[in-house]
């Protein structure tokens, strides 16, 4: 009897789960606002290829031509994501960084489109952890009068100066905490066609301390079309290149290695609906990225947007070459009016 009993609560409590799927338009869809799906990863450590730049390859790009008909491959040899102290890849496996935090984690969710100037429209955004304050960097302003375009009369208004101050404090975590990754690359060419490849040379790149809380990209449909606003947001303590002849990563065959410290990029790409992001795949196969243009918008819109539309920031704390230093290097207040970017066969 019990058995019987177990098995008719079992059979109702499946059947009332069955449901029928039905599909919701971008107006309904506009109106979810769920939590979302978060992504913490602890302790993480990748790493894969060899810590010298063999020319094995982890994947390569081939069919690249020079202008001499010679044959090149691109190659990727190796590529680590550690954390703090990682010294080039020399330190990864065992040397784990957190991505994300709990209370802090990177989300894929679905937004309502009305609250960024999308109406009616459903909204999916992928987001880096969120910010525990504003801006890293703040400006020093001053009122000046320019000709701005030529054979026009003078514009006066707020300029930035120079930079007023660089605040870590928004970001979640420290330095320690944040990531190091690297990248290797090996260019075998071969000018001849017919012989042998000639041995490789090799480009470095490694960053450390890297975070980029803020980053999101809100994305959205319209006319087959997959449209986007971007929020970027990356600091790195320190972004170093090199290269290096003969396949080598280090030693008397590499050249003089350059160096970004604290590199900052604070930056918008898109203003709602009114300058969306186009992300295209073109007939030839090509890629494109397209920021819409501005222009014969009203003279309302331009005031809102030149005064508080999107805009880029991108701080160098000090740009080294070798032992020369060059200092800090600084664009503020960078808009963007108009901007196609597209790849192109080699």
């Amino acid at each position: 009897m019990l058995k019987q009993i177990l098995s008719a609560l079992c059979t109702s409590v499946f059947c009332g789960c069955l449901f029928a799927m039905t599909p919701l338009n971008d107006e309904e869809l506009g109106n979810v606002d769920g939590a979302g799906l978060g992504m913490v990863l602890e302790d993480f450590a990748f790493e894969s290829g060899s810590a010298v730049g063999d020319g094995s390859g982890i994947f390569e790009i081939g069919d690249i031509r020079s202008g001499d008909e010679g044959q090149a491959v691109l190659r990727v040899s190796r590529y680590y994501i550690a954390g703090d102290g990682s010294n080039k890849g020399a330190n990864v496996m065992g040397n784990g960084v957190s991505i994300g935090q709990l209370s802090a984690p990177y989300t894929i969710s679905v937004m309502d489109g009305d609250d960024f100037g999308i109406a009616n429209k459903a909204m999916l955004r992928i987001a880096a952890p969120v910010r525990k304050g504003g801006n890293i960097l703040s400006f020093n302003t001053e009122t000046r009068s320019e000709r701005r375009f030529p054979n026009q009369p003078p514009s006066s208004g707020q300029r930035v100066d120079s930079v007023a101050g660089i605040d870590l404090s928004t970001l979640n975590g420290e330095i320690a905490d944040w990531i190091d990754l690297g990248l290797t690359f090996d260019l075998a060419i071969n000018n001849i066609p017919g012989q042998s490849f000639d041995v490789p040379q090799s480009l470095q790149g490694h960053v450390e301390g890297l975070n980029i809380d803020g980053t999101q990209w809100r994305l959205w449909g319209d006319n087959n079309q997959v449209l986007a606003n971007l929020d970027l947001n990356i600091y790195a303590s320190s972004i170093v290149f090199q290269a290096c002849a003969g396949g080598q990563v280090s030693g008397p065959s590499c050249g003089q290695t350059v160096q970004y410290s604290d590199y900052i990029l604070e930056g918008q790409l898109g203003y709602g609906d009114d300058q969306p992001v186009k992300l295209t795949v073109l007939n030839n196969g090509q890629l494109q990225m397209e920021v819409g243009s501005i222009a014969g918008k009203s003279r309302a819109f331009y005031d809102e947007y030149y005064s508080s539309g999107p805009r880029v920031d991108i701080h160098i704390g000090d740009i080294s070459v070798g032992n020369q230093r060059f200092g800090s290097s600084t664009i503020a207040n960078l808009q963007i009016q108009y901007l196609n970017v597209r790849t192109r066969d080699l």
